[in-house]
């Protein structure tokens, strides 16, 4: 006998069949290559001192039904948003939930970053998702083979959106982890039986946490108390939908769940720049240094690491130096300095913006160098993404501006 998950699947598989005749994988990805840079939906749910409220809007469920008042989603979303949620969710899937791709777009004009909810197949759906407005799409792993995973994955990689990589038990989760997923979802509701199990989800909620991944809880959550639970257990998320869908006031219920605080408070990211930032490094010659003011760059690097090939004195660096005001900016670069040795170049260079680099965690004196210059951490060969957003906090946290990967 075929269970709920089955159900849906199948019908996904029917509904890109059609659309794969009416718009090829192709057309999509040059399309959604063309629109502007998506949202950050995991940085909103990761960094902050205050859970983040993910607010879900559907018109009906499996294990619910049809949910009374839920027409205008929009309107809805509105109030999540005015209760301070960080982010929305939408169910797009139209045969047990009664979503209708129109949904998506209509809210993802309120502004926050959004999540398409429905049941990807494979990767020609994760670009439908990019293409409607979505800044995430649901990749829920026991839908998924390996390969179709990763590829789904790489294509959001690829679209420039998030993957939120719904677990369900510990087998989910190690495959999860295994291709390298950021932020994971524990859902508390098994999509075979439709059935709620709580620890077992904060089960899962504590090893996502534990591997470094953006944790959100899932499913059964009725207010601040689960909330607070899902924080204690690592959450730094949770997404809610039938319980504010139910509620009176739903801006009141998302105020109540975003007051609870973190015990693990993350710093709040850069903003995204209007263009990639370009650094020219081991410049040594006024020719490189006009090469470079004519080729727009951002910043220019000087080596000072006298083990360097294309090393400089600092007292060449403030020859080389002299003539820029604005931008580029200088910086020095340098590898495994201490306080004082990075002290002294940056006090007989002029220069006050530096690169440090061999550092296997931010040195704790980076915020006492002198200067406003640029002060670029650098992220040596991580094992796993996972890895790479903890130490690029980890730098943010001791006073980088930028992050060299």
């Amino acid at each position: 006998m075929s269970s709920v998950l089955d159900e849906l699947l199948a019908a996904a598989r029917l509904r890109v069949a059609a659309d794969r005749r009416a718009a090829s994988l192709s057309t999509l990805r040059r399309d959604a290559l063309r629109l502007p840079t998506a949202r950050r939906f995991e940085a909103a749910i990761r960094a902050g001192d205050r859970i983040a409220v993910i607010g879900e809007v559907k018109r009906a469920s499996p294990s619910e039904g049809s949910l009374a008042g839920a027409t205008d989603l929009s309107a809805i979303a509105r109030r999540y948003a005015a209760g301070g949620a960080v982010a929305l969710s939408v169910l797009t899937e139209p045969t047990r939930f009664g979503g209708r791709d129109d949904d998506l777009a209509a809210v993802a004009r309120i502004g926050l970053p959004v999540l398409r909810k429905d049941f990807v197949t494979d990767p020609y759906a994760v670009w439908q998702a990019r293409l409607l407005g979505a800044d995430a799409v649901l990749l829920i792993v026991r839908a998924l083979d390996a390969a179709t995973l990763r590829a789904c994955l790489e294509a959001a990689g690829e679209a420039g959106i998030d993957a939120l990589v719904e677990v369900h038990d510990s087998a989910d989760l190690e495959r999860a982890l295994g291709v390298d997923a950021t932020l994971i979802g524990a859902n508390a509701r098994d999509l075979d039986t439709l059935e709620i199990d709580r620890d077992a989800a904060a089960h899962l909620v504590r090893a996502a946490h534990a591997a470094g991944a953006t944790v959100v809880a899932e499913s059964g959550l009725r207010g601040p108390a689960d909330g607070a639970a899902a924080v204690a257990a690592g959450a730094d998320g949770v997404l809610v939908g039938t319980s504010l869908l139910r509620a009176d006031d739903p801006e009141h219920a998302v105020r109540a769940l975003a007051a609870i605080g973190r015990a693990e408070p993350r710093p709040l990211p850069p903003p995204v720049p209007l263009y990639p930032r370009v650094k020219v490094c081991g410049t040594r010659t006024p020719a490189a240094v006009r090469a470079a003011v004519s080729s727009d760059a951002d910043m220019i690097g000087f080596v000072v690491d006298a083990a360097s090939p294309r090393a400089v004195t600092a007292k060449r660096v403030r020859e080389l130096a002299a003539p820029l005001t604005g931008r580029p900016r200088p910086v020095l670069v340098m590898r495994s300095a201490s306080f004082d040795e990075t002290s002294a170049a940056m006090r007989d260079s002029g220069v006050d913006g530096v690169q440090l680099a061999g550092h296997t965690a931010p040195p704790t004196w980076l915020a006492r160098l002198p200067g406003e210059g640029p002060r670029i951490g650098v992220v040596h060969d991580p094992s796993a993404a996972r890895d790479a957003i903890g130490s690029v906090e980890a730098w943010l946290t001791a006073g980088a501006t930028h992050v060299l990967l």
